[in-house]
Parts: C-alpha cells; sequence; structure tokens
C-alpha cells in the first residue's frame, strides 16, 4: 500500500470517540430548528454547542444504514448540492483517492476497497471505480480484482472525453506501474502496467496535447527510500519516454500538475522512516528533464497540491513544524525558482491539512483540506477556503456538515466553477457504543460564493 493510501490508517484517522453519534443526532435537531433561515450563523451556533452537551454516559445507536447509500439530502446552508456514498454496503473497507469531472457534468471517483479474504485472516486491494451523474446519483461501481493489490491513485480526462486512471497493481507479488483508459461503462479501452523496481505506484496523471504525462514512485519506504519516476504515454497508453528523479535524497511525490508549458511541478515529502522528512517540491521541463528541486519546511512537513501563480506557483500541504499546533494547512508562495517568497499556515491545536488549491476567475485561490479545530466544524471534516492572493488571506469559508468524520483526498474544480470532492468518511456501527465500523468511499459536489463560480 501507499503511504497516501494505508487503509489501515484510516480507522484511525477517522474514529471518533463513542458518543459521536450523540452529537449527531444533536446537530440533526439543529438542522431541524433552523431549517429555512437564511441565518448560517445560528445553525453553527447551536452546532458548537453540541460538543458541550454531548456526553460520553449516554452513546446513542446509529439507525442502520439502508441496503444502498448513494445521494444524501442537500445542504443549503453550507451549499452542498449533493453527497454520494459509492461504496457498496458489506465492503469491509473504501476510499476515493482521485476523482476526475467528467463531460456531462457528472463525476469519475477512483480508489480501492479493501477485502478480507476467504480465511478471513489475509486481506487484499481491489480497485474501485465508480461514476456519478450531475445530480450525485450513482450510474455504476466496479470493484475489480486481482492476483494481489490494486489501488487507483489518480485520474484525468483526455480533450477527447476518454478518462484515464493510473495506480499501482500488483499481478505476481510485486506491484507495478498502472494505467488504463475507460470506456462510459468502466471497462478498459486500453490497460499499460511496467515494473521498474519490487515495489512501483503511479501517483498522477495530466493530460498533455494528445498524450498524458504520469508521474509516479519506484521502490518502498525502506532505508533506500522511493525516487520519482515520469514518463509520456501516448493516448492508446504507448510509452514514449521516461525518467527517473534522483535527488540527494529518498523523495515520495505525492502528486503533479502542469505548468502550461509542457512541464510539471511536483510535489511530495523527502526522506524515509530512517531519516527525517521535509517537503519537497521539484520543476521538470518538456523532456522530464529536472529544472530544479527543493527542500521546503521543517520536519515531518509534507507537500500535496500546487497551481501555477503568476510567474511562479502556489504549493499546499500539511506543516506539523509551524502553525497552532498538531498539523496545519500551508500555503507558500514560490518565485518560477522555487524560492519561498511568502507561507502561511491555517488551523488550530487539532488535526488540519491542505490538500489542494485552485485559481479562481476573480485572481484569488480555493484552499481544500481536512480539518478538526476550525471554530466552524464540529467534527473533523472537508473545508474549501477562499485565500487572497497576496499573502493568503482568508476571505470565506465554506464548511458542509456531516454526521461522521470526512476525510478530503482529491479536488477538482468543474466546469461550473464548483468543487467535485472525494475521500473517505466514517461509518458507525449499528450497534450501541460501537463506534467507526469501516469506512467508505464519498463524493461530493460543493458550490461556492459568486467570486469562485465565474
Amino acid at each position: 500500500m501507499t503511504a497516501r493510501t494505508c487503509l489501515f490508517v484510516l480507522p484511525l484517522l477517522l474514529a471518533r470517540p463513542v458518543y459521536a453519534e450523540t452529537m449527531s443526532e444533536c446537530v440533526d435537531a439543529c438542522r431541524e430548528k433552523t431549517a429555512g433561515s437564511p441565518d448560517r450563523a445560528a445553525f453553527k451556533t447551536c452546532a458548537l454547542a453540541c460538543r458541550d452537551s454531548a456526553t460520553p454516559d449516554a452513546p446513542a445507536a446509529p439507525a442502520p444504514a439502508p441496503a444502498e447509500r448513494t445521494v444524501e439530502s442537500i445542504d443549503p446552508n453550507f451549499r452542498l448540492r449533493w453527497h454520494a456514498t459509492v461504496s457498496q454496503e458489506g465492503a469491509f473497507d473504501e476510499v476515493v483517492n482521485a476523482v476526475a469531472p467528467l463531460p456531462d457534468g457528472g463525476g469519475l471517483a477512483v480508489g480501492q476497497s479493501f477485502e478480507l479474504g476467504p480465511d478471513l485472516a489475509s486481506h487484499y486491494d481491489q480497485l474501485l471505480l465508480a461514476r456519478v451523474d450531475s445530480k450525485g446519483a450513482l450510474a455504476w461501481r466496479k470493484a475489480v480484482p486481482a492476483a494481489g493489490d490494486w489501488e487507483g491513485l489518480g485520474a484525468t480526462v483526455l480533450p477527447s472525453g476518454v478518462p484515464v486512471v493510473v495506480g499501482s497493481k500488483d499481478t505476481d507479488g510485486t506491484p507495478d506501474l498502472w494505467a488504463a483508459a475507460l470506456r462510459d461503462d468502466g471497462s478498459f479501452l486500453w490497460e499499460q502496467s511496467w515494473s521498474r523496481t519490487q515495489s512501483d505506484a503511479l501517483q498522477a496523471v495530466v493530460a498533455d496535447g494528445d498524450g498524458l504525462l504520469v508521474v509516479g514512485n519506484l521502490g518502498d519506504s525502506s532505508a533506500a527510500g522511493r525516487h520519482p519516476w515520469i514518463a509520456r504515454l501516448g493516448a492508446d497508453g504507448a510509452l514514449q519516454w521516461e525518467r527517473e528523479l534522483k535527488p540527494e535524497v529518498p523523495v515520495t511525490c505525492e502528486n503533479a500538475v502542469s505548468d502550461g508549458q509542457g512541464g510539471l511541478l511536483l510535489v511530495g515529502y523527502s526522506g524515509n522512516y530512517a531519516m527525517e522528512q521535509r517537503a519537497f517540491v521539484a520543476a521538470v521541463d518538456a523532456s522530464g528533464t529536472e529544472r530544479w528541486h527543493k527542500l521546503l519546511g521543517g520536519k515531518d512537513d509534507r507537500l500535496s497540491g500546487a497551481t501555477p501563480a503568476g510567474p511562479g506557483w502556489l504549493v499546499v500541504g500539511t506543516a506539523r513544524s509551524q502553525g497552532a499546533g498538531g498539523g496545519d494547512a500551508w500555503v507558500a508562495q514560490l518565485d518560477a525558482a522555487g524560492n519561498v517568497q511568502w507561507e502561511k499556515t491555517y488551523g488550530g491545536a487539532g488535526e488540519d491539512s491542505g490538500l489542494t488549491v485552485l485559481p479562481q476567475a476573480d485572481g484569488a485561490y480555493t484552499l481544500v483540506g481536512t480539518a478538526s479545530s476550525f471554530s466552524e466544524f464540529v467534527i473533523r471534516g472537508v473545508f474549501a477556503m477562499g485565500i487572497s492572493p497576496d499573502r493568503g488571506a482568508r476571505i470565506w469559508l465554506e464548511a458542509p456538515s456531516f454526521a461522521s468524520d470526512h476525510v478530503a483526498l482529491d479536488a477538482r474544480r468543474m466546469a461550473n466553477g464548483d468543487l467535485l470532492i472525494g475521500g473517505a468518511e466514517a461509518v458507525f456501527g449499528t450497534a450501541p457504543g460501537e463506534g467507526v465500523k469501516d469506512n467508505d468511499g464519498y463524493v461530493v459536489q460543493l458550490g461556492l460564493g459568486p467570486g469562485a463560480l465565474k
């Protein structure tokens, strides 16, 4: 499994106290009391009070989940268009690692479904693919098995409208770099894989003219560590060229974005289990040749997203060496050579993280992540924040209200300006005090203010 998507870790990340459902009932009551009210503050004030009134000595059992969990109701207070669960009832643990807006206004979700073997001791990951329509209804869902683990980690759509997904596929005991193009029904138009070391995975894919740029990692988290692999594929998936990036320290690439000129910016972190980890960023040209690379921040800081900003870049991730404590969402402005011009953290004493940053037509940017310590949040959830291009001042915040923890793992801008976000949500058991049973993959469409729409 990759560091980004380890399903053994997700239950710990998403777990809440056993009285979380009591708080959820309180929040539901707040929704009823403030239904139809144009005052968003009224709901937030009521919901925040639930943290004090929900006590652990009287946990409430959640209602049994329906056989088919697809679309939740719209919460007009937070401009949540829809929320779709793409997991199958009875699946042990599932997660959406990547999303891609589709030309028809719907979305593609890519991830993995964690399954127990017949002996209830062995386990493996199946490739998870799902498509939702423009209203959030599940069009189809597939959990595709392989001989070993199979994870979907990235997705994009070609100018022709054909979706392409990338990840890692294990057919012989060693995970390989893997990519495939999909037909409308989710079947493979083509499929390719490449083996370079004992543990390989593609993390990101970017449409590039009539082809694709793919970025992944070779190696594992051992003392030797990982290093990035970059390649260009034709529209048919044929390998045209490949490059390996080998900085002075082990590096794990988490994401890659286009520079608009055929090159890429790679973001992630340096180090391995035996050495200090720091944020890593590198620029490569249209041939995959490195222009420069930098180590940023301090101990245990990581980058996960970026976007071009003027002559340079805005990069985003999670900082532990600075900020208010725990983890904080972290944004830094880099110049064209990767030098930090300014940086800012967002969050509190809890666990907060930045995922990606997306440009707005009005010149500002949208920061997307997961937070538990912002005053607007009752439980750990997804947030979208408008920030200024001048040193990242906060302009607005959108925080959808859910009954359980939600972690954001990918976010993309849709054609109408909304956000398509995917990740993992906690699922509670039906027995009193059972707590988190497993995780489901989810997709949401989040509408934003006028400045972000057009």
